[in-house]
């Protein structure tokens, strides 16, 4: 398997001064930037690679943030390229990534297009697939899905060779198609800036292995293709190819453990949902044992010396 970053697009409080800082952390020469300025006072400065007009797109606003975009074409054109001072860059100027693409080439051949077509179409998919791109079992889909609300349904483009997997406007979508090359390949997108910042953390050109796995984890976590009687038991196989396409048995990524912030927002939300159904409960058993004030006002007040007692003891 070939993995590597295939676009990448980052914010951050840039000037036209940080413009020879990105080229330079890119190893693009600044005198091939196409330059000029907008109408609104923007200044977007486009590197051309040849198979795309702007492979490398820079916006800089008179005031606020500017954005840098590195799209396909600039990956596929200087596949060695390091990202790394770029990112430590715009990390640096208060920036965050808006969007992360991960490419997985299956350059062994453990993949077969019609295999995974078959498995994602509408009338059998769920008994292959699992992830967060795809519909939970649980839930009926009340519209046609289309390709601009796939509702979680793998939508098919047999003549390009293409399957999309999750909402385009969504935080996470996969997508797995045949390249011009004949290889096939499966790629993630992360919109979600707490867990695109996880990846690039792990992002050393010199040492691959920490991000090669929590990429691994993350599309996973996307789409998963396990076996029928794996998921009636409830014991999430991948099915042969898959596994042999990853390398090993590759199991979903826990964004939580990677992010305390999500934690303590999962944490709080779970505390706001339980006081929420706590008050309920008492309000709606007042009226029901037709409970007099003095008797509330003695409940509360035992909570709360029930809460002093707990903290003497901890």
């Amino acid at each position: 398997m070939k993995l590597y970053v295939h676009w990448l697009e980052m914010t951050g409080l840039i000037s036209t001064d940080d413009i020879a800082t990105i080229t330079d952390s890119l190893n693009i020469p600044e005198s091939l930037l196409k330059t000029f300025i907008t109408t609104k006072g923007t200044t977007v400065c486009t590197f051309e690679t040849g198979e795309e007009s702007e492979s490398v797109r820079i916006n800089i606003p008179e005031e606020g943030y500017g954005r840098v975009t590195l799209r396909g074409g600039f990956f596929d054109a200087f596949p060695a390229q390091s990202i790394r001072d770029f990112k430590d860059f715009m990390y640096s100027r208060k920036g965050n990534c808006l969007r992360l693409d991960v490419s997985f080439k299956d350059t062994s051949g453990y993949l077969n297009f019609e295999d995974y077509f078959r498995m994602s179409r509408l009338d059998n998919y769920l008994d292959y697939l699992v992830g967060s791109t795809v519909v939970c079992r649980k839930r009926k889909i009340r519209e046609v899905p289309d390709s601009n609300n796939r509702q979680g349904v793998p939508d098919l483009h047999a003549n390009h060779r293409l399957i999309h997997y999750g909402d385009a406007n969504a935080k996470q979508f996969a997508k797995f198609y045949q390249c011009p090359d004949g290889i096939n390949k499966f790629e993630i997108t992360l919109k979600d800036k707490a867990q695109a910042k996880v990846l690039l953390n792990a992002y050393d050109i010199s040492n691959m292995n920490a991000f090669n796995e929590l990429a691994k984890g993350a599309l996973v976590k996307a789409i998963n293709f396990i076996t029928p009687v794996s998921k009636r038991g409830k014991r999430p196989v991948q099915i042969e190819s898959y596994r042999k396409f990853l390398g090993s048995e590759v199991k979903p990524i826990k964004w939580t453990e990677h992010c305390p912030e999500k934690q303590r927002l999962n944490k709080l939300e779970s505390l706001l949902k339980f006081r929420e159904k706590i008050f309920k409960q008492l309000w709606s058993c007042i009226p029901m044992f037709d409970i007099p004030e003095h008797d509330i006002e003695a409940l509360l007040l035992e909570v709360k010396m029930r809460l002093v007692s707990q903290e003497a003891v901890v």
